[in-house]
């Protein structure tokens, strides 16, 4: 599969567009599912994968999420795109901690899209239900607090549209 035509499900993955879209040889992987359903707006997967000592072992790879109600939230706000142009062109320039993006690239036309991340794996993801406890929030705020200081008037983003714009 060339990187002009990507895949944009797990099972279309394989280890020669990864080899490719990552820059370094990957014999083999496996797909995990961790991240779906009607509140998930995007597929999530770690791909666990044979190569080089040297490389990651894994992965994080989004896709867009096979629920037709997600896709049309997503599409009306163009969060796709949006999650996208943050990897692309934004990510290394706001004050807060992100993923390294390996590869991204979205079909504006379909909103397709896969974006390959850094496997975060050692960190502990939030829980929205059971909810976090008074000094992981105020570490959320403070770097929330440092992000808005830092890009509230999006002077540096000018490709940036917000949510409300009326064209």
């Amino acid at each position: 599969m060339s990187m002009n035509k990507f895949p944009v499900t797990p099972d279309a993955l394989t280890a020669e567009w990864l080899s490719g879209a990552l820059g370094f040889p990957v014999q083999d992987f496996e797909v995990e599912y961790f991240a779906e359903g009607v509140g998930i707006l995007s597929m999530v997967t770690r791909v666990r994968l044979t190569t080089a000592s040297n490389n990651p072992q894994s992965i994080i790879a989004k896709f867009p999420s096979p629920i037709s109600i997600n896709r049309l939230i997503t599409s009306t706000y163009g969060m796709y795109a949006r999650e996208v142009m943050f990897y692309q062109s934004m990510a290394d320039k706001v004050p807060i901690r992100s993923p390294h993006c390996f590869y991204t690239i979205i079909d504006p036309t379909t909103d397709d899209f896969i974006m390959l991340l850094e496997d975060l794996d050692l960190l502990r993801i939030g829980d929205q239900v059971a909810g976090c406890t008074l000094p992981e929030a105020k570490l959320v705020l403070s770097a929330l607090a440092e992000m808005q200081a830092n890009t509230w008037q999006g002077t540096q983003f000018p490709d940036l549209i917000s949510h409300n714009n009326p064209d």
